[in-house]
């Protein structure tokens, strides 16, 4: 029988490459997400002072519908479908 010689196992070096790549795409993930947060904060906030420029304009078909009677006698429901003006009802349809 012959001897056995003990021999120690090599251990190769690995390049560092992909650990590399892999942090390279991480750091590229959070500062893109960072710009689009920052971005979409950006645009939230001019919708948000566009929102609070916008004035209410009276309605003047609403107003009118508010002075129609309460009462509910058929004879108040006809005079108020008499009163209200149904020629605007499809303003604004296209």
């Amino acid at each position: 029988m012959e001897p056995t010689i003990n021999q120690t196992p090599v251990i190769e070096s690995k390049g560092h490459g992909a650990l590399i790549g892999s942090i390279i795409i991480v750091l590229l993930l959070v500062v893109g997400g960072a710009y689009y947060f920052m971005s979409s904060a950006k645009e939230a906030k001019e919708r948000r002072e566009q929102m609070e420029n916008i004035t209410p304009e009276e309605d003047s078909v609403a107003t009118t519908l508010s002075v129609q009677s309460t009462d509910d006698e058929i004879t108040s429901i006809a005079n108020d479908i008499e009163a209200t003006d149904f020629s605007t009802l499809d303003e604004g349809i296209e």
